[in-house]
C-alpha cells in the first residue's frame, strides 16, 4: 500500500503537459478503458485539451502527483450548476503504481472537492464492465450501481455493458 501522505492533486495548466503525458495517452493497456483510446494525441492536442479544462467553469482537471512526479489526471466535470451534477474520472498513466491504493484515494478526495467545496449534490461515473479494478475503487468510496447499459462499448473482446455509478452528497459521511 502506498503512502497516501505522498499523493496529491493539483491544478495543471499547459505547462503540466509533457512527452510523458503523451506516453500514456499513446499507451494502449493505460487508457485500455477510456474513450482516448480512439483519438490521435498529440502534444497539441493534450496541450489544448488542458487549457480548454483550465477556463472552463465546469471542468475541474486535476494532476494527481506522487513522490512530486505526476502520474495521472483526474477530474470533476462536466459540472451542470442548475443541477448541481457532475461526473468523476481518473486516468493513472504510470504503471508502476497501479494496485497501490491511489485510485481509491484520489476518488475520495474529488468527491469531497465535489461536494465540499463545488457543494454538488450528486456525483456519477461510468465504467466498462471488464474494469473490476475502477469499479472497485468507486464502490470503496460510496458510490452505487445506478444502471448497466448492455452492449454501450465496442472493445478489442467484443462489445460489453456500461455501468453506471452514482453517489449523492447525503450518502456515508460527507
Amino acid at each position: 500500500m502506498t503512502n497516501i501522505t505522498e499523493v496529491e492533486l493539483r491544478i495543471i495548466s499547459e505547462k503540466a503537459v509533457s512527452d510523458n503525458y503523451l506516453k500514456w495517452l499513446l499507451d494502449p493497456e493505460v487508457v485500455k478503458y477510456t474513450e482516448q483510446r480512439w483519438y490521435k494525441q498529440s502534444l497539441e492536442s493534450i496541450t489544448s485539451y488542458v487549457k480548454a479544462m483550465h477556463e472552463s467553469d465546469t471542468d475541474f482537471l486535476r494532476g494527481i502527483f506522487y513522490e512530486g512526479a505526476m502520474v495521472g489526471t483526474c477530474k470533476v466535470g462536466a459540472v451542470n450548476w442548475h443541477h448541481r451534477t457532475g461526473q468523476i474520472s481518473f486516468l493513472l498513466g504510470e504503471k508502476n503504481v497501479w494496485g497501490r491504493g491511489i485510485g481509491s484515494f484520489v476518488v475520495g478526495t474529488l468527491v469531497r472537492f465535489a461536494f465540499g467545496e463545488l457543494n454538488l449534490k450528486k456525483l456519477t461515473a461510468g465504467v466498462y464492465e471488464s474494469n473490476i479494478s475502477s469499479q472497485r475503487v468507486f464502490e470503496k468510496n460510496g458510490f452505487k450501481i445506478e444502471g448497466k447499459l448492455l452492449s454501450q462499448i465496442e472493445t478489442d473482446m467484443g462489445r460489453e455493458a456500461a455501468i453506471l455509478y452514482g453517489l449523492e452528497a447525503h450518502d456515508g459521511n460527507r
